[in-house]
């Protein structure tokens, strides 16, 4: 498999104190792992982060990416991930805080990534100008998964969506009379040369807070084991990344 990412459920947001997205089925296991973004009002701290599998508990653990970002604009952002998270149906993330935080949400799942210190490129910036563009930098392998998160709260309406012309939107919420809104797009490389990744909500030259994480395809060794006591015989080429051996009490023809 290829790493790839997909959004679980939908986008959570909320007027109070707490914030849940929408369930959603998820992969989980080894190479798979989740990660929240999550927007809300600079004047609270995350108090918990959290989520529930077929409403039970999932028994994942979260960790914060880097540092909390605080925007001018008001708004907050923080990144949470999960290596190799529990997943199934019905899965919903949850994030609670210290006081009435306007938040919006976003659960993403990472697949088919490296198992353990998967994130290569962490990059936050609390006062960039908008529209955002950011540089990768040279990346550690030619696939990773580039997931950039911003905020964008100081004009504008509630129209304006979050866009991205150098990746896919995989989430937004717009309405920043109601929310500190925000959006995450993302991208597939296939190069490790550095690139610029985009995000905007609408025209805005003021400056706001975005981050962008990247994380590297698993690259595991894969290996093939013959054994027979017989005649082995296998027509065309064969190609193996690894470990090939073969066990033998007959004859093969390669």
């Amino acid at each position: 498999m290829a790493i790839s990412f997909a959004l679980i459920g939908t986008r959570g947001t909320s007027s109070g104190s707490s914030v849940s997205t929408g369930g959603g089925t998820s992969l989980g296991g080894s190479k798979n792992h989740g990660l929240m973004f999550v927007s809300f009002d600079a004047t609270t701290t995350i108090s918990s982060v959290s989520d529930t599998i077929g409403g039970g508990a999932s028994g994942n653990t979260w960790t914060l990416v880097g540092s909390v970002l605080t925007s001018s604009s008001g708004a907050k952002l923080a990144a949470y991930r999960c290596y190799n998270w529990n997943g199934g149906a019905s899965h919903v993330g949850s994030v609670s805080f210290s006081g009435t935080a306007y938040p919006v949400l976003h659960m993403i799942e990472v697949r088919d990534s490296e198992t353990s210190a998967a994130i290569d490129i962490l990059i936050q910036d609390a006062g960039a100008t908008h529209p955002y563009s950011v540089a990768s930098g040279t990346l550690a392998q030619a696939a990773e998964a580039v997931l950039i998160f911003g905020e964008q709260n100081k004009s504008g309406n509630d129209t304006e969506n979050y866009t991205s012309s150098t990746s896919t939107m995989i989430s937004q919420e717009p309405a920043l009379s109601t929310y500190w809104t925000s959006g995450v797009a993302g991208s597939i490389t296939a190069s490790v040369s550095t690139a610029n990744y985009g995000l905007q909500k609408g025209a805005s030259t003021l400056t706001g807070a975005v981050m962008l994480i990247s994380l590297k395809e698993f690259s595991g060794a894969s290996s093939l084991t013959l054994a027979q006591s017989g005649a082995t015989s296998i027509a065309g080429a064969v190609s193996v990344s690894g470990n090939l051996s073969i066990a033998s009490g007959g004859s093969e023809f390669l």
